[in-house]
């Protein structure tokens, strides 16, 4: 019988917390859209949950990076070449071109996302066989830029100096970015352990 080791180490171990990461971002998301579309210009309430939601996606994203560098470096070793470690930007660029050129292309929607996608209050129809985009290479990267501390910028937001940081999230990119890269990882794992049935 499996141990919480055998199932936790490696890059399963690091897919398996991106996708809860990713799955609890969606729940938030729907969370906050629903409060803040009901009507109210300036729904203070709301604003945790959007918060909490785009840290949640931000630190998913980076998970994901983290767990590709891991299996393209016959899991060698964790990625630690950027400072500080939350830098989404840094950690794509680690990457080798084959894996970004698979995140920047499309890809089919995670099966477990198929629901979250669904019950976002903003969309209204999601085809079978829906792909999400993430544009060409250098609007990736340039969302990626935008977006590099996103994990750092949101998850502290009532703190004063942040409180007073000029910070911006685009949940459509980040969403359509965290669905594919995932489904890439989920790939590369595969490859590796073609039994592993907890994948995605």
């Amino acid at each position: 019988m499996p141990t919480f080791d055998d199932y936790f180490k490696g890059a399963p171990g690091i897919y398996n917390f991106a996708r809860g990461y990713s799955e609890s971002s969606f729940v938030l998301l729907n969370r906050y859209l629903g409060m803040s579309n009901a009507g109210v210009s300036e729904n203070f309430d709301a604003i945790p949950f959007g918060a909490v939601a785009a840290s949640n996606f931000a630190f998913s994203l980076e998970l994901i990076f983290k767990g590709l560098y891991y299996v393209k470096n016959n899991e060698g070793k964790i990625l630690n070449q950027c400072k500080p470690g939350h830098d989404l930007f840094c950690l794509f660029t680690r990457l080798d071109d084959e894996t970004q050129i698979k995140i920047q292309s499309r890809q089919p929607l995670p099966e477990y996302l198929k629901y979250a996608f669904i019950t976002l209050k903003d969309i209204t129809q999601i085809p079978e066989d829906v792909k999400y985009e993430t544009g060409s290479m250098d609007e990736l990267t340039s969302n990626l830029k935008l977006h590099r501390s996103a994990f750092e910028d949101f998850r502290y937001l009532f703190e004063e100096g942040k409180r007073k940081k000029k910070v911006s999230f685009n949940f459509a990119f980040m969403t359509n970015i965290v669905a594919n890269s995932i489904m890439v990882l989920s790939s590369e794992i595969r490859e590796l352990q073609p039994q592993d049935d907890s994948l995605c």
